[in-house]
């Protein structure tokens, strides 16, 4: 998982500033990989993408801890949705690359592209939904902070202070990248993975990189949560 705002431009922007990686099995014959940025999307923050912005998913196959196959995501300018000022539509569109390009840079062969807010399906049998998704990162903020007062205030343990509780994070949004492709576009057997988002485009070879590991991976994992089997 990702420690937030990793880097100085996670901190200046939150459309770069990793949540989570989830990578897993999906339907058969496909792995479907996950990764969500923006905190407090849409409330507190954009709920946009960083149109300079690159979302990478970069995998290894050869087990040299170099990425080998690389799935980047960049967005178009974002425009008002239909319905209202308070929505807005991006397009988008996903590459894969593999060689020198998984490594660096934004080049790659087109695998899928859409619009943002709903689910695009490619004649390749690749599927991809990018836009506003709900937290799913969940805490009771309020009885943590009882059960830590009982614990180190009055020396008691207080497991009653979570009854009834709500998340802190019930109403918050993030906005989300998911891909569900052909294993067989990433490669056989145990790989390693991890997603960046980057700023790309400003100078030449310029990229600022804030990246994390799975969250949750397919099974079986072969090393800790950086590893899978497709």
């Amino acid at each position: 998982m990702s420690h937030h705002f990793d880097t100085p431009t996670a901190k200046e922007d939150p459309r770069l500033n990793i949540c989570d990686f989830y990578l897993f099995r999906g339907r058969p014959g496909t792995t479907v990989m996950a990764l969500t940025v923006n905190p407090n999307a849409g409330v507190g923050a954009p709920d946009t993408f960083r149109d300079e912005g690159l979302h990478a998913f970069r995998f290894d196959t050869d087990h040299d801890f170099r990425e080998d196959v690389t799935f980047k995501v960049q967005f178009g300018a974002p425009a008002y949705a239909d319905g209202g000022e308070d929505r807005h539509v991006q397009t988008f569109a996903v590459r894969r690359a593999t060689g020198a390009d998984a490594l660096k840079g934004a080049a790659g062969d087109l695998i899928i592209s859409g619009d943002t807010g709903r689910v695009v399906k490619s004649d390749q049998g690749c599927l991809a939904y990018a836009g506003l998704a709900p937290d799913l990162f969940a805490t009771n903020g309020a009885g943590f902070g009882a059960f830590r007062k009982a614990l180190w205030s009055e020396n008691r343990f207080a497991p009653e202070a979570f009854q009834n509780g709500q998340s802190f994070f019930a109403d918050n949004n993030v906005t989300a990248i998911v891909l569900e492709v052909p294993s067989s576009l990433i490669g056989q057997g145990v790989v390693h993975a991890w997603a960046t988002a980057s700023l790309y485009g400003h100078a030449p070879g310029s990229c600022r990189m804030n990246w994390t590991r799975p969250h949750h991976s397919a099974l079986p994992p072969s090393t800790a949560a950086a590893s899978a089997t497709t």
